[in-house]
C-alpha cells in the first residue's frame, strides 16, 4: 500500500475513534444529568477483560456491513410505511419486496447467528434478539413465497 494510502486509513481511523470518543462522552453526560444514582452505580461497576471481550464480539456483529445493509432496508421500509399511514400488514409487504440481496444477507446472518447461539457452552442461553429478529425476518419472507 502507499504511504498516502495508509494515512487515509489511519486518518479514517483517528475520526472514527474521535467521533466515538464524543458519543461516549455525551452519553457520560446524560447519564451524570439524568440518572446520577445509576451513573454512580455503573461508576462502581467492576468489568472483567472476559466480561469486556464478550461484549465487544457481541456488539461487533451489529458491525458486520449485512447487519448494516438489513437494518437501513428495515428502517426504510418502516419509515415508508409510516409516511404511507400503513399498519405492520402494510410494513410485512415492504419486508417481503426487499432486494434478493438483502434476503441473502438475512439468511446468512440468520445461519451464523443460529450456530453462534447453538454451540453456545452455557444450557438454557437464549438466542440473541438480533437471531430472534432475523427469525421473524425469515418467516415473514417463507410466508411471501
Amino acid at each position: 500500500m502507499s504511504p498516502g494510502g495508509a494515512s487515509a486509513t489511519n486518518q479514517d481511523k483517528a475520526e472514527v475513534f474521535a467521533r466515538v470518543a464524543r458519543s461516549l462522552h455525551a452519553v457520560h453526560g446524560a447519564l451524570h444529568t439524568q440518572v446520577p444514582q445509576d451513573h454512580e452505580k455503573l461508576g462502581k461497576l467492576v468489568v472483567s477483560p472476559a466480561q469486556k471481550d464478550a461484549a465487544f464480539r457481541a456488539l461487533k456483529r451489529y458491525g458486520d456491513p449485512r447487519m448494516v445493509r438489513l437494518s437501513k432496508a428495515v428502517t426504510l421500509a418502516a419509515i415508508e410505511t409510516k409516511r404511507a399511514g400503513g399498519n405492520e400488514d402494510m410494513l410485512a409487504r415492504r419486508l417481503t419486496d426487499l432486494p434478493g440481496d438483502i434476503k441473502v444477507d438475512i439468511q446468512q446472518l440468520n445461519a451464523e447467528l443460529g450456530q453462534a447461539a447453538s454451540a453456545s457452552p452455557k444450557p438454557g442461553l437464549r438466542r440473541s434478539n438480533a437471531t430472534e429478529d432475523l427469525g421473524t425476518a425469515m418467516a415473514v419472507l417463507a410466508a411471501a413465497k
